[in-house]
């Protein structure tokens, strides 16, 4: 879903790539698109949100949101973030069992 969004939403690039971090394992999407500002990624997992330039852009507002249940029901955690210099990285954090 995470992949889907970035290209969706105007990225040319997305790498993804898995490290250990803390205990657990994190991966990280990363896309060069048009990214969200600081209090756009914080609505961003909230249901039927939309950011105010994807309003024409077919979706229903849930993919992040329903990401943010599975990761979060895993015992993990999803945290959005500035790529640099421009798009999203989204860091999907999951605990080692």
């Amino acid at each position: 879903m995470l992949i889907d969004n970035a290209l969706k939403y105007g990225a040319t690039s997305v790498s993804v790539w898995v490290r250990p971090l803390d205990d657990g394992v994190a991966v990280h999407v990363v896309d060069n698109g048009p990214g969200l500002s600081d209090e756009q990624r914080q609505k961003a997992t909230e249901r039927f949100w939309r950011a105010p330039t994807s309003q024409n852009t077919v979706g229903s507002g849930l993919g992040l949101p329903i990401v943010a249940v599975l990761v979060e029901s895993s015992g993990g955690r999803l945290d959005l973030r500035a790529a640099d210099p421009h798009g999203l990285e989204a860091v999907l954090w999951f605990p080692m069992v």
